[in-house]
């Protein structure tokens, strides 16, 4: 059934502007049905009335459907981004992924389950619209309305090397992920990255010699790793990787020259996914937040699995391995990398005391939560409450 009509200039009886008023004469069972022009766009949903018919404005929908967790926008500029987790089933057992909902046809306990094999807390039982914060599985944010991929921007030359020399590495307690962060093929089997995937849970400045350590390659296959170097002050390792024909190792030892405002890329593999992501920015002259004073900064928006990940020019030159941050991303620059590289050439091993450890800097990663909207109705608003000190969670 349909009918037509036209919608009317003023406000419904219920008194609020988060409905319309349509001249379209509509039965009960006409309820809940869609309203379109005669282009076929959606411009909310008729609710009967025997004066007249209400229709609920589609902006007030989409922002209802975002907060039960069913529908996601497409990501605005600027910014840092939440994500929801997607914990699904496939003939292959139980997958999560992000910017998506929870599937209602698997069992909580499922979801629990997966949540805690990947080192995450839990969320409330009824977790479907509730917001997961600082991930591993997080993408680097888009910069612009387009969202292009910044690597489409490079020559095909320089995308190829990144794709081939940056890796994803995790650490794991038994079957239990602890970390996941980005790394870069320095030599034919060893990859730079960062510190915290070894720093035990109890003690951030001591290392956990008897974590597992996977490496996902460019080509997603999954190889073991072994730390073979590790400084602490500076927040970085190295880790020893069989050799693979299809990796690119990184040039350290090419000097480039730069400074406040050059343009600079920031790259990551997410370690779930094996997917690279990339994003640009500009270098800085402003101080890092962290301890450590030999620290730069850059506008370039990374999320935590770009822990240890390179920063380059446009033209693939390597310029510093990046840290996270919600304000700027602080990186260290290649010089410093190559004194630690030159100290650790002189230890044959983390055994052997090429742990660099005096005046230990900290090195703060912010810990995943959840949150979700908050419960009043005023739907012009994104406020989010955190959930970390308001609740216990439920088991």
């Amino acid at each position: 059934m349909a009918t037509s009509g036209i919608v009317m200039d003023k406000v419904s009886r219920f008194g609020s502007e988060e409905f319309l008023i349509s001249t379209c004469k509509i039965s009960k069972a006409g309820t809940g049905g869609p309203l379109v022009d005669f282009n076929g766009n959606f411009l909310g949903m008729n609710l009967y009335d025997a004066e007249q018919t209400t229709v609920l404005r589609r902006n007030i929908i989409i922002k209802l459907l975002e907060r039960l967790g069913i529908f996601q926008p497409q990501h605005k500029q600027g910014g840092r981004r939440t994500s929801d987790i997607m914990v699904g089933s496939t003939n292959n057992g139980v997958y999560l992924s992000t910017n998506s909902h929870f599937d209602p046809l698997v069992p909580i306990d499922t979801i629990h389950e997966k949540l805690r094999s990947l080192g995450y807390p839990l969320p409330e039982k009824n977790c479907r619209g509730m917001k997961f914060i600082n991930g591993f599985e997080e993408k680097f944010p888009c910069m612009d309305v387009s969202c292009r991929s910044v690597l489409k921007d490079l020559s095909e030359e320089v995308t190829l090397k990144l794709s081939c020399s940056v890796v994803s590495l995790a650490s794991f307690n038994g079957n239990t992920r602890l970390f996941a962060c980005t790394g870069i093929l320095i030599e034919c089997t060893s990859v730079l990255t960062s510190a915290s995937l070894f720093r035990s849970s109890n003690d951030e400045n001591t290392i956990d010699d008897d974590l597992r350590i996977e490496v996902c390659l460019p080509n997603k296959q999954i190889t073991t790793g072994k730390l073979q170097h590790c400084s602490l002050h500076y927040n970085l390792a190295v880790v020893n990787i069989m050799a693979s024909p299809d990796l690119h190792t990184t040039n350290l030892y090419h000097e480039v020259q730069f400074e406040p405002c050059c343009k600079v890329v920031a790259v990551g593999r997410i370690f779930a996914t094996g997917s690279l992501t990339a994003t640009s920015g500009t270098l800085t002259d402003e101080p890092s937040n962290f301890d450590c004073t030999e620290l730069l900064t850059s506008t370039c928006q990374i999320t935590k699995a770009g822990i240890g990940g390179p920063l380059v020019d446009f033209d693939g030159n390597f310029i510093g391995m990046n840290f996270y941050d919600e304000e700027k991303t602080p990186f260290i620059p290649r010089n410093i990398i190559l004194e630690c590289l030159r100290h650790f050439e002189t230890k044959r091993s983390v055994a052997a005391g090429s742990i660099i450890d005096c005046n230990l800097n900290r090195w703060p990663v912010p810990k995943p939560y959840w949150v979700y909207p908050a419960s009043d109705w005023d739907l012009g608003t994104c406020e989010m409450i955190d959930l970390r000190a308001a609740r216990p969670t439920l088991l």
